[in-house]
């Protein structure tokens, strides 16, 4: 089962405003599964966050270019 964490619990590991991670979500720039609970509050997938965040470390800050290939 998923881990559900809040959207302050998000907007905390990625460093933005809770507002920002609203935003990416909207635009689809933040692929990660919203759960809707019965209370009405909303969640969302911690490991897709993790996988996400890992994603990004790793295409936003290529190599120097003195070490590519």
């Amino acid at each position: 089962m998923a881990r559900l964490v809040p959207i302050a619990s998000v907007a905390e590991r990625c460093g933005v405003s809770e507002d920002t991670v609203r935003r990416m979500l909207s635009r689809g720039q933040l692929p990660v599964a919203v759960y809707a609970l019965p209370s009405g509050s909303v969640r969302y997938d911690s490991a897709e966050v993790d996988a996400w965040l890992e994603n990004c470390k790793r295409t936003t800050n290529p190599p120097p270019p003195h070490e590519r290939k």
